[in-house]
């Protein structure tokens, strides 16, 4: 489905659509400027660019208080039927097959191996113990091609922080979806935890 987005995915550059203000997993208010990419099976949660975070998140949409329309300056007053509306929701009850093979994989396994980053393209998500730019600086000097979002062509989707069974609706989600989705559809995307990254430059 086309949106109002206009997404380069190597620079990343988006234009924010909406403003928000949301209760994130730590129970904390936050402001976010986000670009809504589309609605999840549910209906309860939307997939969106966060230009807070600079990467793509997995929203609740029972958890955003307020939301104001950037272009137009209007306020939205009920988010969820909103977008439910913008992406025709009622016409996408049933996940694709792909969907429902990825609604099965539950945790997804962070356990692959990094074995070679040179010329490999590689992603970072989730809650690092180091700064994940440096941890980004570490792996172009070992010559990876660092992307901010998962694509058909990413090698390694390196996660930070333990497996959890609800994966698909924090902050990794879609990126981790989108994984398992190149694997399902014969493009393998290595996933792989913060505990592989540190083997792998520990034996460098």
């Amino acid at each position: 489905m086309k949106t109002k987005i206009e997404i380069d995915r190597e620079s990343c550059d988006i234009k924010p659509e909406y403003r928000i203000e949301y209760i994130d997993e730590d129970e904390k208010r936050t402001t976010r400027e986000i670009s809504p990419l589309g609605i999840t099976a549910s209906g309860n949660y939307i997939q969106a660019f966060c230009h807070l975070r600079n990467e793509e998140r997995t929203f609740n949409l029972q958890k955003i208080l307020s939301m104001i329309d950037l272009n137009s300056g209007e306020v939205i007053d009920a988010p969820k039927n909103f977008f439910r509306k913008k992406y025709d929701y009622q016409k996408k009850k049933v996940p694709d097959e792909v969907s429902e093979k990825i609604l099965e994989q539950k945790p997804v396994s962070y356990e692959d191996n990094i074995d070679n980053v040179d010329g490999k393209k590689c992603c970072f998500t989730g809650k690092f113990s180091e700064q994940r730019s440096d941890l980004e600086a570490r792996f172009e000097g070992l010559g990876a091609v660092i992307q901010k979002a998962v694509t058909d062509e990413t090698d390694y989707l390196i996660v930070g922080g333990e497996p959890s069974r609800d994966w698909k609706f924090s902050s990794a989600g879609r990126k981790i979806e989108h994984a398992v989705k190149n694997r399902i559809s014969g493009r393998y995307t290595a996933i792989c935890s913060e505990k592989k990254m540190n083997e792998f430059l520990g034996g460098l």
